[in-house]
């Protein structure tokens, strides 16, 4: 066993019991010390220098006194030691030899000294897994290793840095310490993985290079933190696959897919944002891990499929170019989401059970796009759509059979169209409706505003701190000062009034126009980000262009 101790404010480091370089007594003295331990030891003359002494400085024949503090210990057999500090809720894979590894430490001496940390720098440590990379105690300690698991290494010196140490950080002969929590783990020869959560039955056909696709997406590291996500931009994700437009790993795992289909995929950094990383929304070296919902996919070749559902027994005529037809629909996304349909409301029809019906449709599509256009038209016969939505607006004022106004329009906006009747079509005993629009989007009906806003010209946030450094803030005080009472109001109406004014003084105002369709977030900046996507876009320059929706999202 060798030990370490401080001796003239360096490490002495000896080995213990058995050919021991130090005199029999301290050898018996620091037997059975734990790290940090302290000892006064007392060492009689035989078990010291004896008779003859040591030169100088150690009479013959002295009693020595020791102040010994044990620093490290270690032994010869001693291997790496790892203990479990908390364990990963999974493990879809873990560290072997050669894997590429993202981790936070923290590097220490066995006494608790600390020598090195990732954590305050805020990146993590990121390297291959071998002997050429790391000291080949932390290879053997980050062996077998999950994301999310929390390991203490123990490295003996002789599995660490040596006799030689690290630089000042770490003594030579040192036992160290790493606390280690792995984030990432993947292996260059690793491909894109996917996992078919659900597929819908029928599937009508899969996608294929060149297909112009609509899907949701969950973006997470191997930790579970989220990164990106459409649905918190409440939209789906539109590309084409297989043409590069997004990383390789989603561009390969979104070939094969069915609408409807769900794929949890793992995408390694060679196959997404590689070594560098995009921004600071993902770091270099990063797996990305995403949960896929096929919404719809087409190509700009395909043709109108045409699929019979239902053909009468007899069927004397077909409709043809030119003809005049009459006909029910549903419209509808491929994924089933209803966009529309036509509906009839015969007159012996239960007007409540229909009106339920359609109240519940609208009132869905409502709460998911609070902000759209909503039309519902057709024959409702004696069934009143007010009476369930009170707030749409019903623009037909005129007979549409006979005496009867039984062809209705309803929209969520008053005054949208003007409704004129127009002549019968074919032989039908209802006239039709024509609706002119009226509605004037809000932008052509509000005009712009004027406004004045302050903007910050540079060094004017230290000037104004210098500013408030030199103020004598105490006067405000001693002037809203009678006697022991302070006039509190009096108090803040001035110092607020101080710091408006030193504002106006450092700042610049400027007049902007700003127009009813101008949202909050479409600021300068992301005007400027959406002319480089546009730029990219039309050069066809896919690493611009995905360097660009990225800082978009």
């Amino acid at each position: 066993m060798s030990i370490g101790t401080e001796h003239k404010g360096m490490a002495l480091v000896v080995p213990v019991g058995v050919d021991s370089k130090v005199i029999p007594g301290l050898d018996k003295g620091v037997v059975g010390m734990c790290v940090n331990e302290r000892r006064k030891i007392t060492v009689p003359p035989h078990l010291g220098y004896g008779i003859s002494g040591a030169g100088s400085m150690i009479p013959s024949d002295a009693t020595l006194v020791f102040d010994v503090v044990l620093l490290d210990v270690w032994n010869k057999d001693d291997g790496v030691d790892t203990r479990l500090l908390s364990k990963s809720l999974s493990c879809r894979r873990s560290v072997q030899h050669g894997d590429f590894v993202r981790y936070l430490y923290n590097g220490s001496l066995i006494n608790g000294t600390n020598f090195e940390s990732c954590h305050g720098q805020n990146v993590t440590y990121d390297t291959y897994v071998d002997e050429d990379h790391l000291i080949s105690g932390m290879v053997q300690g980050l062996m077998g290793m999950c994301v999310g698991e929390k390991r203490a290494i123990i490295i003996p010196p002789f599995l660490a840095y040596g006799e030689k140490g690290y630089g000042v950080k770490v003594p030579a002969h040192a036992t160290v310490v790493f606390d280690v929590l792995l984030i990432d783990v993947f292996n260059v020869k690793d491909d894109v993985e996917v996992e078919v959560l659900h597929i819908p039955q029928p599937c009508r056909r899969k996608s294929q290079k060149g297909d112009f696709i609509r899907y949701h997406y969950n973006g997470t590291f191997q930790d579970g933190t989220l990164f990106d996500s459409s649905y918190q931009h409440k939209g789906t994700y539109n590309t084409f696959v297989g043409l590069g437009h997004v990383i390789a790993g989603v561009d390969k795992a979104l070939q094969g897919v069915c609408v409807g289909e769900k794929r949890h995929i793992i995408v390694p950094p060679h196959l997404a944002y590689g070594e560098n990383g995009t921004g600071g929304l993902i770091p270099g070296s990063a797996v990305l891990i995403f949960d896929l919902h096929i919404i719809d996919f087409h190509n700009p070749k395909d043709s109108v499929d045409i699929q019979i559902t239902h053909k009468p027994l007899q069927c004397n005529s077909t409709t043809a170019a030119n003809d005049l037809v009459t006909y029910h629909y549903n419209c509808s996304l491929l994924d089933g989401t209803r966009l529309y349909s036509s509906v009839y409301n015969s007159p012996s029809a239960n007007a409540k059970e229909a009106l339920c019906e359609l109240y519940g449709a609208i009132n869905e599509l409502q709460n998911a796009h609070p902000d759209g256009l909503f039309i519902i038209a057709g024959d409702f016969n004696h069934a009143n759509l007010k009476s369930v939505l009170p707030k749409f607006h019903q623009h037909v004022d005129f007979a549409t059979r006979g005496m009867n106004t039984l062809d209705l329009v309803y929209t969520n906006i008053p005054g949208a169209y003007r409704a004129e009747p127009r002549p019968h079509l074919g032989y039908s005993d209802h006239i039709s409706v024509m609706l002119i629009p009226a509605y004037r989007p809000l932008v052509r009906r509000s005009k712009p505003v004027l406004k004045q806003v302050k903007t910050w010209p540079a060094g004017a946030i230290s000037a104004l701190q210098d500013c408030f450094e030199c103020t004598a803030w105490n006067l405000f005080r001693e002037a809203a000062t009678n006697g022991d009472s302070i006039n509190l109001e009096e108090y803040t109406t001035s110092v607020i009034c101080y710091i408006g004014k030193c504002i106006d003084e450092m700042t610049v105002s400027k007049t902007i126009t700003t127009r009813s369709n101008q949202k909050p977030w479409m600021t300068a900046e992301v005007r400027a980000l959406l002319k480089l996507r546009d730029s990219a876009f039309r050069a066809g320059d896919k690493e611009a262009l995905r360097t660009a929706r990225v800082k978009l999202s």
